[in-house]
């Protein structure tokens, strides 16, 4: 499987984000979790965009750039 720019930059916003939340949960650190929660919705939030450009405007016949 191979992911482009794009969808492993939101792969990584996510699990940063589930990471941070985890973080300000546990040490009750309320920005950290914040924080967290943010990057989480953000990269779902593009990576969701992404597809359905992608989706749309995809031509038939081409191959997709990565």
């Amino acid at each position: 499987m191979c992911l482009s720019r794009i969808e492993l930059i939101c792969l990584i916003s996510v699990l940063l984000g589930v990471l941070f939340f985890l973080v300000g949960a546990n040490f009750y650190v309320s920005v950290v979790g914040w924080f967290g929660v943010f990057l989480f919705v953000g990269g779902v939030t593009v990576w969701f965009i992404f597809y359905v450009y992608c989706v749309l405007f995809k031509k038939s016949g081409q191959r997709q750039k990565a």
